[in-house]
């Protein structure tokens, strides 16, 4: 049987603590994507394995976390706002 990653948490404003939606949540090196709900909430799934994951929303920094087998789910993201547009963080 085919294992599945399930990968789960919420994005909010490093300032704020506010959620942000719309966040599209990518698994690098992977065809598989999500985008946040309007609470900040996201899941994502996978039958394969992916190192990392890049978070990307317009007027913030771009994102890349590295993941862990072990920790994949109530997982909480603080998105630096970007004046200056989305910069890989």
């Amino acid at each position: 049987m085919a294992q599945t990653f399930i990968i789960s948490g919420k994005i909010v404003d490093v300032n704020t603590e506010e959620p942000i939606d719309n966040v599209t949540i990518q698994l690098k090196g992977l065809p598989v994507s999500t985008i946040s709900k309007e609470d900040g909430s996201f899941s994502i799934e996978s039958s394969k394995w992916s190192n990392s994951m890049e978070l990307t929303s317009v007027g913030y920094k771009n994102l890349t976390y590295h993941l862990q087998k072990d920790h994949t789910t109530g997982l909480l993201f603080h998105k630096p706002y970007s004046r200056s547009g989305s910069i890989f963080y």
